[in-house]
């Protein structure tokens, strides 16, 4: 059904017209296993490179990096980047992304030449630690926005990698929709081994964040559909909703055209569903064919290419809200007045929740109903047909949680009131 996050708000130092708000009921949670579970991730081959970089690059007498900066200046966050970029130089992984500068891939209009070269890269953000400072919301504000803007970007992406960076220490980052894992501090002079099997176990991290369910040609995005039905995969042609809350669903509604069958289109909904919620793929099946409901098609659970689940799982299932985060009321970047307009205030769960990426098909294509609000008479007629499918809902035993004009759909043409299941010959004269 809809999707409810009542959230405070981050006020961002800058912001993008595709993006949204960041929600302080953002679950950050700090893992001394995250550490053990990058470093899990390397291979021998990371292993070599491990040992070439530390001949290189490490003084074992001084016991520190060679060229790493000792001490905080307006130019270290560069210069330690440089070298981690150094470091990666050999895997075939793009340059380490700066997260306090805008991206050359930050681009709003992607023309489909450049769409492929862009099209499933997996993306690690780096930003400059403060081990002197708590964990806060102004302490992850940064990245967050970035790792924000790129799932909300790239519908391929399952996750966005972070890594905090300063002259003594490094911490890494897991963003998803679920919200923030966070590594312990690494000394990065004491434990130079470990701090270079967690990068490198990170790369790996970040390549498998892709969805292998989607791939491009020519410009144009195709998502594999149910294996269970024989259309498998589903051309994009056009987003007609996006939701890009950070965190939450990512909900996406598509119009989608079957490649083995150029004449069937549908609509295609892709979000991460919350498993203690119901299952909207599942209500839809069952409310099929009622009057003023979608007409539906098929669901699925999208998988990765082992066939297991995409989920927001990592580590552990019980990864406990930060205690930074239970309220942190004289942090000046929170929005309180939107903390007033919610029901007693934004809270955030203490375990971080678990999210699973679903897709549900659909048939036919509707008009948002403000596209019509010069004509009463179809504004009318939609609210009226929409309360018959509200009631539809409730008596299939299912109370809808967002009655609201946003989820009121205009379809191009009538469908005659005798096509639905629950068309009554003797009610409908009095309608």
């Amino acid at each position: 059904m809809a999707d409810n996050i009542d959230a405070l708000v981050l006020k961002t130092p800058f912001s993008t017209e595709e993006s949204s708000p960041i929600a302080l009921t953002l679950h950050v949670a700090q893992v001394d296993a995250f550490v053990s579970f990058l470093c899990s991730r390397h291979t021998a081959e990371d292993r070599t490179r491990i040992e070439r970089v530390l001949s290189d690059h490490y003084d074992s007498h001084r016991q520190r990096w060679i060229g790493w900066p000792k001490h905080e200046s307006p130019e270290s966050f560069s210069v330690i980047l440089g070298l981690l970029n150094s470091f990666c130089a050999e895997t075939e992984f793009l340059p380490l992304e700066d997260g306090r500068t805008e991206s050359t891939h930050i681009n709003h209009f992607v023309s489909e030449s450049e769409l492929e070269g862009l099209f499933l890269n997996p993306v690690v953000i780096c930003d400059e630690l403060d081990s002197d400072s708590p964990i806060t919301a102004r302490w992850l504000l940064v990245l967050t926005k970035r790792a924000q803007y790129h799932l909300s970007r790239w519908i391929f992406l399952k996750q966005v990698y972070g890594i905090f960076i300063s002259t003594s220490s490094i911490v890494f980052a897991r963003f998803d929709r679920a919200g923030i894992i966070l590594s312990t501090e690494i000394s990065v002079d004491q434990d130079p081994t470990l701090v270079l099997q967690a990068l490198f176990g990170c790369l790996r991290l970040a390549e498998d964040s892709l969805d292998t369910s989607i791939s491009c040609s020519q410009g144009r995005m195709l998502l594999l559909g149910n294996e269970d039905v024989q259309s498998s995969l589903w051309g994009v042609e056009a987003t007609l909703f996006h939701n890009a809350e950070f965190p939450g669903s990512g909900s996406r509604v598509l119009l989608v055209r079957d490649e083995s069958n150029p004449g069937t289109q549908l609509v295609l909904k892709d979000w991460w569903r919350d498993t203690q919620a119901v299952n909207e793929g599942e209500v839809f099946r069952s409310v099929s064919g009622l009057f003023g409901l979608p007409r539906y098609h098929s669901h699925w659970t999208v998988c990765n290419l082992d066939g297991s689940p995409q989920t927001t799982h990592c580590i552990s299932e019980d990864l406990q809200l930060h205690p930074s985060f239970l309220r942190d009321e004289d942090d000046e970047v929170y929005d309180f007045e939107a903390d007033q307009e919610s029901e007693g205030g934004a809270t955030i769960g203490l375990e971080r929740p678990l999210l699973i990426h679903s897709r549900l098909l659909m048939e036919g294509q509707g008009e948002h109903l403000l596209k019509f609000r010069d004509n009463p008479r179809i504004v009318l007629s939609a609210i009226h047909d929409a309360i018959l499918g509200h009631w539809s809902l409730f008596q299939a035993g299912y109370l809808h949680d967002d009655v609201s004009y946003g989820n009121i759909l205009v379809l191009p043409t009538p469908i005659p009131a005798k096509q639905f299941q629950n068309y009554s010959r003797s009610e409908a004269k009095y309608v």
